[in-house]
């Protein structure tokens, strides 16, 4: 299923544009993917009448002010298509505050909620606007249940407090709507944009519902009886989150996990950090050191996997080392690509240095470096990373947390 944004020219002399005007028309298309062919398009100007936007030219930052076909008036703002088991579609329309079903068939609207035209009765205190992500629930021949996120909002009109997850019962009888569920953040927020909702069980009426805010980069999930279980967010100003969902990820990255190794000298303790980034089965890491590059390899420690960088210490100074990923019943998933030499630092670096670490590099100003071309250390580090690149620890001055892609011309998932 796809949506489309189209620049049409358009006679909008009925809102003070003259000469020849341009509207953003919404298409959907219904595309098999096997066969590239075009099972069914949607066109939003051929069923629906521009008087029905709430959304003026040049009113809003998105609404375009129709004046040319790199700035068309949107009047309808497609933003999701549903498919239910009978063709018929549900269509969101942003700019309307309305959706549609829509006939499978000849594409005529069965019949429109909300906005200036709707079939139906809201019950006392209900409304929604500007809304996002309308889908199918529960269909039959007297009731249709829907979803959608209620935005209440496009940042210039507002029809409630605050936005909301919505579960919409469609009396087909008494051509009524009704609250079933809603739900709402304890921050009580109002994203202008954007949002979905998402029911996670197969039963929407038990299913916990999973929510993301729009505009605002949260995420949250509810039980059925609308209370919230968790809350997070990837920013809380600047960012945005146009829609989040909640599935099952395993996975097991192509690359290899990442080690690195130091000493603070060759009887010291050898610390070990090892990732391997993107990968969900990890549950322990195992720890082998040896003498030399060819080995052998000995067992010196087995740790649980803490957080996206592990840490471990054994007693007594290795040179070189492997890691070996396990899950959560012991099976091995994949080695360390190579045997990782041990950072050793020279005499002058270690007394900068502790048991642990190293600091981060400094420049040196040209007229305290000194003109000796010999190297500072003796020993040298070769660290594999998750990207075929060099690994560098954030400013806590260890190496190993994180894979810099400039190396290898990649940019690292982040």
């Amino acid at each position: 299923m796809f949506t489309l944004y189209n620049p049409e020219p358009y006679d909008l002399s009925s809102y003070n544009i003259s000469g020849q005007g341009w509207l953003m028309n919404c298409y959907f298309q219904h595309i098999n993917l096997g066969t590239g062919e075009l099972q069914f398009e949607w066109s939003a100007l051929d069923h629906v009448g521009v008087n029905e936007t709430f959304v003026l030219p040049d009113s809003t930052e998105v609404s375009g002010d129709g004046l040319n076909p790199t700035s068309p008036w949107d009047y309808f703002h497609i933003n999701s298509v549903d498919l239910n088991s009978d063709g018929d579609y549900l269509v969101s329309a942003r700019h309307t505050c309305a959706v549609y079903k829509v006939s499978g068939q000849d594409g005529h609207i069965i019949w429109t909620l909300g906005g200036s035209s709707s079939d139906f009765t809201f019950a006392a205190g209900l409304n929604f606007s500007f809304q996002h992500d309308a889908r199918f629930l529960e269909e039959n021949d007297t009731t249709t249940v829907i979803s959608l996120f209620d935005n209440a909002s496009n940042g210039y009109n507002q029809t409630a407090r605050y936005s909301a997850g919505k579960i919409l019962k469609l009396d087909l009888t008494t051509n009524t709507v009704s609250l079933i569920q809603q739900f709402v953040s304890p921050y009580q927020f109002i994203s202008a944009s954007q949002g979905n909702v998402q029911l996670l069980g197969s039963q929407w009426n038990t299913s916990n519902a999973f929510l993301g805010w729009g505009e605002n980069a949260y995420i949250s999930e509810y039980t059925s009886d609308g209370t919230m279980i968790q809350q997070g967010h990837f920013a809380t100003s600047g960012s945005m989150n146009y829609r989040a969902f909640k599935h099952n990820f395993t996975t097991n990255p192509l690359d290899a996990p990442a080690l690195y190794t130091y000493a603070h000298n060759t009887t010291a303790p050898t610390s070990y950090w090892m990732s391997w980034n993107g990968a969900t089965k990890v549950a322990q890491w195992q720890i082998y050191s040896g003498q030399s590059q060819s080995g052998p390899f000995a067992l010196v420690g087995t740790v649980n996997k803490t957080g996206f960088e592990t840490q471990f210490t054994a007693q007594s100074y290795y040179p070189w080392s492997i890691v070996k990923s396990l899950d959560a019943d012991g099976n091995p998933l994949k080695n360390s690509t190579r045997p990782i030499r041990t950072f050793v630092p020279s005499s002058q670096l270690a007394a900068l240095c502790d048991i642990t670490q190293c600091p981060l590099a400094t420049s040196v100003s040209t007229s305290t470096a000194s003109t000796s071309t010999t190297a500072t250390s003796t020993a040298t580090s070769t660290a594999t990373s998750s990207n075929a690149a060099v690994n560098i620890r954030s400013r806590g001055g260890k190496v190993g947390e994180m894979a810099l892609a400039a190396m290898a011309g990649v940019v690292p998932f982040m």
